[in-house]
């Protein structure tokens, strides 16, 4: 009965330990991607507020992640050509 009882005991201990390492793994994952999310923000506002200072461009709001809406100003289409 012993063996049969270690025998069961020590897989579960490794699933144990396994799921606490992808736990640990995961905390870890999200820590990285939550600071890419920030540094890709911020570089979005700054762009924002570059384009809102520039008179060639319009932007009808700022980002709320890090997407940014801009269309240059002309009085037609015609006008933006080069």
């Amino acid at each position: 009965m012993g063996e049969i009882s270690l025998g069961v005991l020590r897989p579960g201990a490794a699933a144990a330990a396994l799921v606490g390492d992808a736990e640990i793994a995961a905390a870890e994952k999200g820590r990285r991607i939550r600071a890419r999310l920030e540094r890709g923000r911020k570089a979005a506002l700054a762009l924002f507020e570059k384009l809102r200072a520039d008179a060639r461009f319009v932007t009808p709001f700022s980002p709320e992640l890090d997407i940014v809406v801009f269309a240059p100003k002309a009085a037609s289409a015609s006008d933006l050509l080069f």
